[in-house]
């Protein structure tokens, strides 16, 4: 697998999550599982993995697709330089409102920042490496 572009091997993998969710059903699970299938859909409906628009797709997965983006926008990854300040995500994430998240989700996660209602956790810093 190895061999294969990043965005086929992404694919696939997000098709198969796909599959596993669908396959889960019981109780309020299709509700919840519809969110997580739908939480890469982009607003300009260019997503995956239905290519929805708009309010089309369920607010929840909107919201979580906000919450997903910020949080690895703002947590260590190895495979990058570094995290970005709260201030510095959402000063992206409103460069893409419209095209990739609901700009209305995007101005009131914002708004939550501005007001304090939305910090980072210390602990996101603390699992970076230490430079040496």
């Amino acid at each position: 697998m190895a061999d294969k572009p990043l965005f086929e091997r992404s694919e696939k993998t997000l098709r198969f999550r796909v599959i596993v969710i669908e396959g889960s059903q019981n109780g309020d699970a299709p509700h919840a599982l519809n969110i997580v299938r739908s939480h890469h859909e982009r607003f300009d409906g260019r997503g995956r993995p239905d290519g929805l628009a708009g309010k089309a797709i369920p607010l929840e997965a909107r919201i979580v697709a906000v919450a997903d983006a910020l949080d690895a926008m703002t947590s260590y990854r190895p495979y990058r330089g570094g995290e970005l300040s709260l201030e510095e995500a959402v000063r992206e994430m409103r460069r893409n409102a419209g095209t990739q998240f609901d700009p209305d989700v995007i101005e009131s996660m914002a708004a939550a920042c501005e007001r304090g209602d939305l910090q980072l956790a210390q602990s996101e810093r603390a699992l970076a490496p230490t430079p040496v």
